[in-house]
């Protein structure tokens, strides 16, 4: 599945992991490789990164609208 580029800067996105407070499961979110910009807040993240994807392709094409 293909990332949308960054909305605020333009530059490619990557996927990275975030643990809950206790760190025993991981949790995905995408973030911009160079301004770190996080589309999704925190409590949106996703157990699956392809959910995480799709959440950041949603938000960034929705902020691009506008």
């Amino acid at each position: 599945m293909k990332l949308a580029m960054c909305p605020k800067c333009h530059y490619a996105a990557r996927p990275i992991q975030v643990g809950d407070e206790g760190g025993r499961r991981p949790y995905w979110v995408i973030q911009c490789s160079y301004c770190y910009y996080v589309a999704a807040d925190y409590d949106e993240a996703r157990v699956d990164c392809r959910d995480a994807i799709e959440l950041w392709n949603r938000k960034v094409n929705k902020e691009n609208e506008i």
